[in-house]
């Protein structure tokens, strides 16, 4: 029943138990480990005080009560370790999460978070695990250097959870990339090992940007493997005669036109996308997913701005494109207007100026995420949605000033929203009356 079990017993346990539990476990196979527990397998303990717990459950060995052995004995089978486990499974584990979906991480949050773990939004001396789904970014760049943080990938949760203990951090390492389950031959989120033959396979036109830009990028994609047709003003009948599998945009500067672009070359059975993507997907060697023109998981954003003096801003070392461009660009919607239960991101730009009713709505309503302009770049680099919590806005001292100030003449209006259910809800939209149609 117990073969290929080496226990170990709580010094701490009654004595008259413990000569009942050795009993039971060496009649039935079991092995006693009396000097260390470098060869031990369970940890029978009933105290959380035991000052043997925390070194047995890093060590990754079972920690049960004196009930697993005498339900075993009583039921002449050996009961699952699961069932009578000392504490919970990640006890003292503070984990922090990044490059995942949305979905995962709350995944991950809710099942650690009820097996005894606390979640955390950064990197911290309290961190005890980052739980990656990718070798990169600025919070494994954190944790690397942080000895006290091991990082992991997201199946040590799944195993960990599957055999009720905690999994040996080291069999779980995060590589690079961890798509490789991904299709090869869809040409939007493919893993490819040698950087040369990234785009191998891959015709592309490039249209709009100037002869400068799309010169670099010609070169860029051809050194990767890649091949760019010569026309640069191409018809759809050529490109499709000559091949192409990707309509890559190289330069805009009307959001609208960007948006249009997208959308009728993805009609003609094209894969359209910014120039962002042959960037990021160099940067991390790898075909980056594409969905619908942009990045997974913000083709369902609606994005405003509030702050920008200009309609320009830079991107990268390119030639400055409106913050419109850019958010389409990712996929997303650009809505100069906040409204209420459409908008899902407001980025705002120092110094505020004193008409920015839009930032002091985003945070009265809290269903809008208020984020800087970093954001939606990093976004744009990586081609990933990326943590909004490391990018949240906070006003400079002249901002809150001028906040302070008499607010100009503002419009808020509701509009009726009719369901299936012919339900009525009311929706807030908000617009700045004033010169400056990006305040």
């Amino acid at each position: 029943m117990f073969s290929n079990c080496h226990f170990f017993l709580d010094p701490n346990l009654d004595q008259q138990l413990s000569q009942s539990l050795r009993k039971s476990l060496t009649e039935f196979g079991a092995v006693e480990e009396v000097e260390s527990l470098n060869c031990t397998t369970h940890l029978i303990s009933n105290s959380l005080n035991c000052s043997l717990v925390q070194t047995a459950k890093e060590l990754k060995i079972a920690v049960v009560t004196s009930s697993w052995v005498e339900m075993s004995v009583k039921n002449s089978r050996r009961e699952i370790e699961s069932d009578h486990l000392l504490g919970k499974i990640f006890d003292g584990i503070v984990f922090c999460l990044t490059s995942m979906s949305e979905n995962e991480k709350e995944r991950i949050k809710c099942e650690m978070g009820k097996n005894g773990a606390k979640f955390i939004s950064s990197v911290d001396l309290t961190c005890t695990h980052l739980i990656a789904g990718q070798a990169w970014g600025k919070k494994f760049e954190e944790a690397k250097a942080k000895s006290s943080t091991k990082i992991v990938n997201p199946q040590w949760v799944h195993a960990s959870l599957s055999k009720k203990f905690l999994q040996h951090e080291e069999d779980f390492p995060v590589k690079y990339n961890l798509q490789d389950d991904l299709n090869q031959n869809n040409f939007t989120g493919s893993s490819q090992s040698n950087s040369q033959h990234l785009f191998q396979g891959l015709i592309m036109a490039l249209i709009s940007g100037d002869i400068t830009e799309r010169k670099e990028l010609t070169e860029e994609i051809k050194s990767h493997g890649g091949q760019v047709i010569k026309n640069q003003s191409p018809k759809i009948d050529n490109m499709v005669a000559e091949g192409v599998t990707h309509v890559i945009i190289c330069g805009e500067t009307n959001p609208e036109s960007i948006k249009t672009i997208l959308k009728d070359y993805q009609k003609k059975a094209f894969v359209a996308v910014s120039f962002h993507w042959i960037k990021a997907s160099i940067k991390r060697n790898i075909l980056m997913k594409i969905s619908e023109g942009g990045i997974p998981e913000m083709e369902n954003f609606t994005i405003c701005t509030t702050g920008f003096t200009s309609p320009a801003v830079v991107a990268g070392n390119k030639a400055q494109q409106s913050i419109g461009c850019l958010i389409n660009a990712a996929g997303s919607t650009f809505n100069n207007k906040l409204i209420r239960g459409l908008t899902t991101h407001l980025i705002a730009k120092d110094p505020l100026p004193a008409s920015s009713e839009k930032y002091n709505k985003a945070l009265e309503w809290g269903s809008v995420s208020v984020v800087t302009e970093q954001w939606l770049n990093e976004c744009l680099n990586m081609w990933e949605k990326v943590d909004e919590t490391e990018f949240i806005f906070k006003p400079s001292i002249e901002s809150n000033t001028n906040l302070g100030k008499d607010i100009k003449t503002t419009t808020l209006t509701t509009v009726p929203v009719t369901k299936n259910d012919s339900t009525l809800l009311q929706k807030e939209e908000l617009e700045v009356n004033n010169n400056n149609n990006n305040s």
